[in-house]
């Protein structure tokens, strides 16, 4: 009776309709966005199912277990967390996914039978957009330069050189992240491109003028030598005005401010001139007085005092 028993709850277990399968909706889910892992193909009536986290059936793994005859239908497990619902079809909706969300889900389903499905989650991100750096900032000819592209999340990564394949002698690193150009020359200048990919997104970096230069730093030495004179210059310039400055205000301004407060001889002869005349010319003309009539003596009075 027992091995009757064991017999029919294997027969019961491993009993799984042919086409029944887990199937991820959208098939390449990505980070902030959210995914169905939709079971599909069963038959019969679905009395419960429960998601696990893992490929293990186990209460500690248990994410919900779902039972649509009760009421509320969903009950949460130790793995449960707020972005996972299960539905009526016995799929588990996650939203809002996350990197830590990827990994392998189980579903076990009873309806007439008991089934047990596996699924692995993947989650994508973007690429993001790339950037070429360049090893030096003024490349020389002769020199050895490498170009750089910088970008995340990618599988796969390309070049172009003015639109089309890069020259021979250019070298990539293993990852086609950097292409080393030796001994450059002026043929090497140019636009240069690299492209991102992975499996849910591709993006293509601004171009990158590549100018190669014989005597660029020369020409930067001259350029700086030449604007110290100008400072210089400039500078001294100031320098000497200011100082001509303070010299006239403390030596020619005080002296001038003096010789105003000071008036010259003649012009203090011309004022006292004028200001007789002024005077006379202002007073009336007084009334002529008469003159007295004066009597002398004859010289006898005199004579006989002599005598």
């Amino acid at each position: 009776m027992r091995g009757y028993l064991l017999t029919v709850f294997i027969s019961l277990w491993m009993e799984s309709g042919y086409g029944t399968d887990v199937q991820l909706i959208p098939s390449h889910p990505l980070v902030n966005k959210s995914v169905t892992l939709n079971v599909r193909g069963i038959t019969g009536t679905l009395r419960y199912f429960r998601w696990y986290l893992g490929s293990r059936i186990d209460a500690a793994n248990q994410i919900l277990h779902y039972n649509p005859n009760v009421n509320p239908p969903q009950l949460p497990g130790v793995q449960y967390f707020p972005r996972a619902h299960g539905l009526p079809n016995g799929s588990l909706h996650i939203s809002d996914l996350a990197h830590t969300d990827q990994g392998m889900y189980t579903v076990m389903i009873l309806t007439g039978g008991m089934e047990r499905l596996t699924v692995h989650l993947p989650v994508y991100e973007p690429v993001t957009k790339p950037v070429i750096r360049c090893s030096s900032p003024h490349p020389k000819v002769n020199e050895t330069i490498s170009l750089i592209c910088e970008t995340a999340n990618w599988e796969r990564i390309s070049w172009s050189k003015d639109s089309s394949s890069l020259p021979s002698r250019a070298d990539l690193s293993p990852d086609n992240r950097t292409v080393t150009l030796h001994n450059i020359t002026f043929s090497d200048t140019g636009q240069y491109q690299c492209e991102a990919k992975n499996t849910v997104s591709r993006s293509v970096s601004d171009i990158f003028t590549l100018v190669v230069n014989y005597n660029e730093p020369h020409m930067d030495n001259c350029a700086a030598s030449m604007a110290g004179i100008i400072c210089g210059t400039i500078a001294g310039i100031a320098l000497i005005i200011c100082t001509t400055f303070l010299l006239y205000k403390k030596y020619i301004l005080p002296k001038r401010e003096v010789q105003k407060e000071q008036p010259t001889e003649g012009q203090d002869s011309y004022r006292i001139y004028y200001n007789v005349y002024a005077a006379t010319m202002a007073q009336p003309a007084k009334e002529e007085l008469p003159y007295m009539g004066l009597e002398y003596p004859t010289q006898d009075t005199y004579s006989e005092l002599t005598h």
